[in-house]
C-alpha cells in the first residue's frame, strides 16, 4: 500500500486519468474530490461489498430486489455481476413472443438464473 501526505486541494493522480483530490479535512475526516472517465467507476467500498455491479443495481432495482439478487448469487457461489450476466444471457435466449415492445418481460418466470 503506498501512504502519502496531502494538504487540501493538492492532488493525487493514478494513471493518467483518475485524479484524487483534498478537498477538506474536518477533524478525523478527511473529504475526497474523484475526477475518473465515465468508463471508470468510482464506489464507496461499503456500497459495493461484492463488485461494481452492486453500486448500480442499488439506484435501478427497487427496494429489496437488490438484496435479493445479492443472496441469490451469493447462494450459487457467483458475484452479483456474474449473476447478473447469466439472467442477462438468459433472457436473451427467450423467444421474442414472451417480451412486449418496451422490453419487458410479460412472463417474469420465465428467465431463471
Amino acid at each position: 500500500m503506498l501512504v502519502l501526505s496531502r494538504k487540501v486541494e493538492e492532488q493525487v493522480v493514478i494513471g493518467r486519468t483518475i485524479g484524487v483530490t483534498v478537498v477538506a479535512i474536518q477533524g478525523n475526516k478527511v473529504r475526497l474530490g474523484f475526477t475518473a472517465p465515465d468508463e471508470v467507476p468510482v464506489y464507496r467500498k461499503e456500497i459495493s461489498p461484492l463488485d461494481g455491479d452492486m453500486a448500480e443495481l442499488i439506484l435501478l432495482m427497487p427496494n429489496g430486489q437488490t438484496a435479493a439478487l445479492e443472496t441469490a448469487a451469493r447462494e450459487r457461489g457467483l458475484t452479483v455481476g456474474q449473476m447478473i450476466r447469466r439472467l442477462i444471457r438468459g433472457f436473451l435466449r427467450q423467444p421474442a413472443h414472451l417480451w412486449d415492445g418496451d422490453g419487458a418481460c410479460e412472463d417474469a418466470d420465465a428467465v431463471t438464473p
